[in-house]
């Protein structure tokens, strides 16, 4: 099947209305992409069936496949925004007056009194209790901290550390 592609500068403008009205909606009247967006869809299929007399399977098969690549184009786009977000918060002020608080009590009385007992140990309690939580401020507060000293062991010639079971049950 031999395709005669007409190649005039007729053709090649008409081939380009449509990128240049989408340009237009967009800077010129600061349309929003998802207005502007089917209008230049709309334009690019009515040229070509009219001016190009594209058969509406081949068309359907073209919107098709444009449908498709946006797809993977989104894949990228998507973790861009996203890391944009991550960025643009980071560099914001984290304002959080209950954790500032444990952190101010655990500076203030040392782990035991700032974390194991007193006003953390029950907030936290309190808190995971509303959750389900079964544990209790006496759990907290007979909780003792012992050194051990790590396990470790080859695996296919890798070093591998860890700390024993530290909790007895």
């Amino acid at each position: 099947m031999e395709a005669n592609l007409p190649t005039d500068l007729l053709h090649w403008l008409a081939a380009l209305l449509p990128i240049a009205l989408l340009l237009l909606l967009l800077v010129g009247f600061r349309w929003k992409s998802t207005e502007a967006g089917p209008v230049g869809l709309f334009a690019a299929i009515i040229i070509s069936l009219l001016l190009f007399r594209t058969p509406i399977e081949t068309l359907t098969v073209a919107v098709g496949k444009g449908i498709w690549g946006s797809i993977f184009i989104l894949y990228v786009i998507w973790p861009a925004l996203l890391l944009y977000v991550v960025a643009d918060r980071a560099g914001k002020r984290l304002v959080n007056p209950a954790l500032a608080g444990s952190f101010k009590r655990l500076a203030e009385s040392g782990p035991r009194q700032g974390f194991y007992e007193g006003e953390t140990a029950s907030r936290i309690c309190r808190t995971l209790g509303s959750r389900g939580s079964p544990l209790q401020e006496e759990d907290l507060e007979s909780f003792k901290a012992r050194w051990v000293e790590p396990i470790s062991a080859d695996y296919q010639a890798t070093p591998l550390t860890s700390s024993p079971q530290t909790l007895r049950v």
